[in-house]
């Protein structure tokens, strides 16, 4: 939840915009600008890379107003997953609930940070990164890329294989699309044949079949 929380104990306390998803990613930026030159590199030849939620990230900040010209390029890798960020009213409300079931009712910022990692984990659940709090985000990625609101800068963009059985085999349920989808497992594993160059690798792997329950 690092990164990402928005309730108002949070977002009352010193430092408060860092707990709004993506500054935290915008400092680095500027972080790099002020000192890449003392290791070598060059501040005005940046490349931003990230995968799954990171890789949203990196989405956010091609659509971020204040990331503008802190890089020249991006990797963007599995990050296209979850393009509708939540309103600010709503993730403040979402994580007042969490803070609640984790003991602080008070809804501090000094109750939080004493609260064991296990128990936030435990409560937190899967939460699509990105609140559109009209600073960082002005609107949802989805939108702003639908609309022209981003850096226009080189982008590598691609997936990974099958990262989203991770979610759907230990947690049972699916995110793609920004939503957690309860699926259900509908058959036994099975195996199919698998296509690549010969090598020593088996030809066939375990794969189950799922399906996502009717509303």
């Amino acid at each position: 939840m690092a990164g990402t929380a928005a309730g108002r104990g949070l977002v009352r306390s010193p430092g408060r915009d860092a707990v709004r998803a993506e500054l935290p990613a915008a400092d680095g930026e500027q972080g790099v600008q002020r000192n890449i030159a003392q290791f070598g590199g060059n501040p005005h030849n940046v490349t931003i890379a990230g995968q799954s939620a990171g890789g949203l990230s990196v989405l956010a900040q091609l659509v971020s107003p204040g990331a503008r010209g802190l890089s020249q390029r991006a990797i963007v890798q599995s990050g296209a997953f979850a393009l509708t960020q939540q309103p600010l009213a709503a993730a403040e409300a979402a994580d007042e609930t969490l803070a609640t079931a984790v003991g602080c009712a008070d809804q501090t910022a000094q109750c939080l940070r004493n609260v064991p990692v296990s128990d936030l984990v435990n409560n937190f659940g899967v939460e699509i990164p990105g609140v559109v709090d009209g600073s960082v985000l002005t609107e949802s990625i989805g939108t702003a890329i639908a609309h022209g609101q981003f850096a226009r800068v080189p982008i590598l963009n691609g997936i990974t294989h099958d990262e989203e059985m991770i979610f759907v085999d230990a947690l049972g349920i699916a995110v793609s699309g920004g939503t957690d989808v309860p699926v259900r497992r509908t058959s036994p594993p099975r195996t199919t044949a698998r296509s690549g160059p010969p090598d020593d690798t088996p030809a066939v792997a375990d794969v189950e079949s799922y399906s996502i329950p009717s509303s």
